[in-house]
């Protein structure tokens, strides 16, 4: 019984490493896209102001 109480916290310890693993990639790349899409609105806006 011990030992399987050992497997299956080392199956939740695995488990829970690996959805951090995904939350944190996820993370990077909404902030990756933000900070591009950031980028070329604010490129976007100082052409337009050139212009006007």
């Amino acid at each position: 019984m011990n030992r399987n109480l050992l497997d299956e916290k080392s199956r939740y310890a695995i488990i829970g490493t690996l959805m951090t693993i995904i939350v944190l990639l996820f993370l990077f790349y909404i902030g990756r896209s933000m900070v591009y899409y950031t980028k070329e609105y604010t490129m976007r806006k100082s052409i337009e102001l050139k212009e006007h």
